[in-house]
C-alpha cells in the first residue's frame, strides 16, 4: 500500500508540473491611437461637409433657408457620411434642438467632464473607448464657431426674432441658444464596428 501512495504522489507531482504556469499569457491591450486618428479624420471630414453645405445655403439663400436646410438635410447627410465611412456618426448634446441628438448617459458624463475642463482652462481632447472587442467609440467636442451663432447665439443679438420664430416652428422645444464663440455645444459620437 505504501508503494501505491508514493506512486500516486509522484504521479500527482508530474501532473502539476505539466499544467500551465500560473503566469497568464499577456492579454492583448487596446491601442486607442489608430482609433483617435480614424475618428479624428471622420469627424473633421463630416464637420467640413456639414459646415460647407450649411454656409453655402446661408450665403446664397439666407439664414431662414439655412434653418430649413438644417432641419431637413443635416440628419440625412450625417447618415450618408456614416455609410461612406462605415461607422455610425452622431452629434449629441445636453441642450438639444433636435431631440434625436439628446446625449445618452455616457455621452452626458463626458460632456460634463469637458465642461469642467473648459471651466478650468484645460484643453478639450477626444476620448476613445473600446466597448467590446468589436466596437470602439470615438467622442470629440463640438465648440461654437462664429458662423454657428446665427442659429445658436443669443436671441435678439445674433439671432433675429424672425429667425428664432422659424427655429421654434421646426423645434418647439428648442434649448440650443444662448451660446458664445468657444462654448461647448456638444460632441461628435462615432461608433466603429470591426
Amino acid at each position: 500500500m505504501r508503494i501505491s501512495i508514493l506512486a500516486l504522489l509522484s504521479l500527482f507531482g508530474l501532473l502539476l508540473a505539466c499544467t500551465p504556469s500560473s503566469n497568464p499569457q499577456p492579454v492583448e491591450s487596446f491601442d486607442p491611437l489608430p482609433w483617435l486618428e480614424k475618428g479624428s479624420m471622420v469627424q473633421a471630414s463630416s464637420f467640413a461637409v456639414l459646415s460647407t453645405k450649411l454656409k453655402g445655403v446661408m450665403e446664397k439663400q439666407g439664414i431662414g433657408e439655412a434653418i430649413q436646410y438644417c432641419s431637413l438635410s443635416a440628419q440625412s447627410l450625417t447618415d450618408t457620411l456614416s455609410r461612406m465611412y462605415g461607422c455610425t456618426i452622431r452629434r449629441a448634446t445636453l441642450q438639444t434642438r433636435n431631440p434625436v441628438n439628446q446625449a445618452n448617459d455616457y455621452e452626458a458624463a463626458i460632456l460634463a467632464d469637458w465642461a469642467a475642463d473648459l471651466k478650468a482652462g484645460k484643453e478639450l481632447t477626444a476620448v476613445v473607448q473600446e466597448l467590446t472587442p468589436d466596437t470602439v467609440m470615438y467622442y470629440a467636442p463640438i465648440r461654437m464657431q462664429p458662423l454657428c451663432l446665427n442659429c445658436h447665439g443669443t436671441v435678439g443679438t445674433e439671432i433675429t426674432a424672425a429667425n428664432y420664430g422659424l427655429i421654434q416652428q421646426r423645434y418647439p422645444e428648442d434649448q440650443a441658444t444662448g451660446y458664445a464663440v468657444g462654448d461647448l455645444r456638444g460632441m461628435w459620437s462615432i461608433q466603429f464596428v470591426q
